[in-house]
């Protein structure tokens, strides 16, 4: 009888490229849960293995995040270590406050878009990596960061196609005050003040 882990709902407005289902999350949360960046295949088959899942479907997995970019696989011996692609790894190290908390040097970097809803693939995609990379959302359209990452977010999309546009910018507010506010309104609402006062204006 195949387990609850082996079927997983599947949304066809997200593309495979980037989907993250259940068990995708679970051998991210390996890498978190051991502090590594990158994994035997053995290892990560036997923590899931606590978790209820078979060896085989977690070898299918990880053959699938390997082919969606979300790890790379290198040979040692008769193992294959897993490795954590950059910009999970990026948004790991955000999770657990490892990363350098960025400075605000007196403005926001800025990626504003329009994207039809007939492009929604395209938007949410957007989106999605906006957030990883370290973006956050002032309003629809809006996306502030400290950093400008303009390179790494216009590299992780496909071209940009008539009527949708995404252009970036930089927004200098008028006041410390100013800044604050907006941070606050960019800053995810569901999450304790403190996850964020290492890297978000308070």
């Amino acid at each position: 009888m195949a387990g609850v882990h082996d079927h997983t709902k599947r949304s066809a407005a997200v593309p495979d490229r980037y989907r993250l289902i259940l068990i995708s999350f679970d051998v991210i949360s390996a890498f978190g849960c051991l502090q590594a960046q990158g994994l035997p295949g053995p290892v990560i088959v036997g923590v899931l293995a606590e978790h209820g899942y078979s060896s085989s479907s977690v070898h299918n997995q990880l053959v699938g995040m390997v082919h969606r970019d979300i790890l790379s696989s290198e040979r040692l011996g008769r193992v294959s270590i897993c490795l954590l692609s950059p910009r999970i790894l990026s948004g790991l190290m955000g999770i657990a406050g490892d990363r350098d908390a960025p400075s605000f040097e007196g403005h926001f970097h800025a990626a504003l878009y329009s994207i039809p809803e007939s492009a929604r693939m395209l938007r949410d995609r957007l989106r999605y990596v906006a957030r990883m990379l370290g973006y956050r959302q002032l309003r629809p359209g809006v996306l502030l960061s400290f950093a400008d990452l303009s390179h790494e977010l216009s590299g992780q999309l496909p071209g940009m196609l008539e009527p949708g546009w995404c252009e970036y910018a930089t927004i200098e507010p008028e006041a410390i005050a100013t800044a604050r506010r907006m941070t606050s309104r960019a800053r995810p609402r569901r999450l304790s003040c403190h996850r964020w006062r290492a890297h978000w204006l308070l």
